[in-house]
């Protein structure tokens, strides 16, 4: 078959690195994968035998939500392959694009399947994406939508009326997993240094934690560029190295969650993979995985003092970090991607 993926570029987050995913397992299995990515950032790796359709004129700045949207529309609808087969748009108001597409260019036997990574809680988006799925335009034009998770299953049923088949995010084993190495005294955060992600609400927690741990350092890895230094916090720009990301987990003291809104966070379940006590900001991305005081400790979003609570009270008791970091790798062994793209596959050659 001849599969079409859109996404909005080929930077690299969590939801592209799901994407290929799915796309390398179609291809090993004979179909023909095409990706279209109007934005202008490429930094992911793209595995053989995977087209990939990109423009560098269209720039997605996100200064407004809408404009980007209207922005990429055209693009899509011109440079769509005519013989598609299935289209899945891997960002929820892509799902526009692909019905707007099909019905200009009459693709009448093509099929619609949303890989849906969304939450309710994102900046700009998440309103009009729950919005979106409420109407008949795009209930009535979808064939079959795919979620990351149990609980955005059940969301988008109360939401939408719409009836998803859940295939969960999973782990890389060969990268993350238990390593018999000393603990290193840092702190550990993985993700943008934006709102969404919590970052600035990891920055006030951490004033709290240094008046009783004035020695503690913190790591913080991001795909983007490194700013000026805190003396206390080492920025490392990530750039796809899974094997070294794994040993940064595994030497952390403590992983630090601070995101105010996830379909299915990665990162959390990656740390636990790799023996890290965690904390964890309480979204909907944590609750397939997280067990309260047994895997993690969990704290409210956008609450620093609290964050800071849950940390210094990790620092102080070993004997409870020693029963997340044990719990951790239980917990992660139950998501594997072997499942997770033969069930993906199966949904879509069905």
């Amino acid at each position: 078959m001849k599969i079409i993926f859109i996404a909005p570029n080929l930077d690299i987050y969590g939801g592209n690195l799901v994407m290929m995913k799915y796309a390398q397992a179609l291809s090993q299995r004979g179909h023909r994968i095409n990706i279209m990515a109007p934005g202008d950032k490429r930094r992911i790796e793209i595995p053989p035998k995977i087209s990939i359709q990109e423009s560098s004129g269209l720039k997605n700045r996100y200064l407004s939500f809408f404009s980007f949207q209207l922005n990429y529309l055209p693009w899509i609808v011109k440079n769509i392959p005519r013989d598609a087969e299935i289209i899945i748009p891997i960002y929820s108001p892509f799902i526009v694009h692909a019905i707007v597409a099909k019905r200009i260019h009459k693709m009448n036997k093509a099929k619609i399947l949303p890989l849906f990574q969304d939450c309710r809680e994102m900046i700009w988006a998440g309103r009009y994406i729950f919005w979106l799925l409420r109407q008949g335009f795009v209930k009535n034009n979808i064939n079959q939508m795919i979620v990351v998770s149990n609980y955005l299953a059940d969301l988008i049923r109360r939401n939408s009326g719409i009836k998803p088949i859940v295939v969960r995010n999973a782990v890389e084993h060969e990268y993350f997993y238990p390593r018999e190495i000393p603990k290193e005294n840092y702190l550990l955060f993985v993700g943008r240094r934006n709102i969404s992600k919590g970052f600035p609400y990891l920055i006030r927690a951490l004033k709290i934690v240094w008046k009783e741990f004035p020695d503690l350092k913190v790591r913080v890895v991001s795909p983007e560029r490194t700013p000026a230094k805190n003396p206390r916090i080492e920025h490392l720009q990530y750039q796809g190295d899974r094997k070294a990301l794994g040993e940064i987990y595994a030497k952390a003291l403590i992983y630090v969650n601070a995101s105010i809104g996830e379909s299915f966070t990665l990162p959390p379940l990656e740390a636990m993979a790799c023996g890290t006590a965690c904390v964890l900001t309480n979204t909907s991305g944590i609750r397939e995985y997280a067990q309260r005081n047994k895997n993690c400790l969990v704290v409210p979003i956008k609450n620093p003092y609290q964050m800071a609570c849950a940390i210094i009270k990790l620092v102080k008791n070993p004997a409870q970090r020693k029963k997340l970091e044990q719990n951790g790798p239980k917990t992660s062994s139950k998501y594997n991607w072997s499942d997770a793209t033969k069930k993906f596959c199966r949904i879509i050659e069905s």
